[in-house]
């Protein structure tokens, strides 16, 4: 199928028209050959398929490799049947051929994905850089098209937006954050509030000075205390001992 497909394809755009079929040859002298039978009812053209096993498993990896093979006898077999069978390779047969060869090298290209797709041969490295390009290509155009699609709902939004400009009237509003709730704590003592809330301490009187001796006296009963009272108790005693003593002189000389 392949061999035929490669004939077919070659003899359409060199615009070949003489009837041809495709044949295999088991000839190990030949690789390829078009030979006319006894009839006349077209020739053919034959392919040695040991030849064509052994390109094939020499690139297997490689198509292109395959179909220049197949390309180049399809194109020398091709130049004899039109017209130039049994005429030998003379100038005018290589000259021909390589016309037709020129004029169908574009066609390998296409034999090889066809060789690829009837022998099932690997994906080449070229063929799976250019499907990663593919894919990244249409991912590229996809964002692009989200991209503008994502601009005019933009716009639209901030149309409908009251001051026309930001959309801050389609922006979902944010709900207040709720407070927690405090728990049972103790009252604060006066001392660590602020001064502003503390309550106003009640105004001192003043006390005016009384220097009446009742208050002299009163304040002279108040026993210091510590050291300072200690000493002022002696001081009292001895001054009391002396008056005492002064006294009982003063009744001895009277008497």
């Amino acid at each position: 199928m392949l061999w035929d497909a490669t004939l077919r394809l070659v003899a359409r755009e060199g615009d070949i028209r003489r009837p041809f079929k495709p044949g295999f040859v088991l000839d190990n002298e030949v690789v390829g050959l078009a030979a006319t039978p006894i009839s006349g009812s077209g020739a053919v053209i034959y392919l040695h398929p040991d030849r064509l096993a052994s390109v094939i498993r020499a690139h297997r990896a490689r198509p292109l490799g395959v179909a220049a093979f197949l390309h180049g006898v399809a194109v020398h077999e091709l130049t004899h049947v039109d017209g130039r069978m049994g005429k030998g390779h003379d100038e005018s047969f290589v000259t021909a051929r390589e016309d037709l060869g020129h004029g169908t090298g574009h066609l390998i290209e296409v034999i090889a994905v066809l060789a690829q797709r009837l022998l099932k041969l690997p994906e080449t490295a070229d063929q799976r850089r250019a499907r990663v390009l593919v894919r990244t290509t249409e991912q590229l155009r996809q964002a692009g098209r989200d991209l503008s699609r994502a601009k005019a709902e933009s716009a639209k939004v901030a149309r409908s937006c009251p001051c026309g400009n930001c959309g801050c009237a389609a922006r979902p509003a944010t709900p207040a954050r709720a407070r927690p709730t405090p728990g049972p704590r103790s009252a604060p003592s006066p001392a660590s509030r602020p001064r502003s809330e503390r309550a106003p301490e009640p105004a001192r009187s003043e006390r005016p000075s009384d220097p009446s001796p009742a208050s002299m006296r009163v304040r002279s009963e108040r026993a210091p205390g510590g050291a300072l009272g200690s000493l002022l108790e002696q001081l009292r005693a001895g001054k009391v001992a002396r008056l005492q003593a002064r006294l009982a002189g003063l009744g001895g000389g009277g008497g």
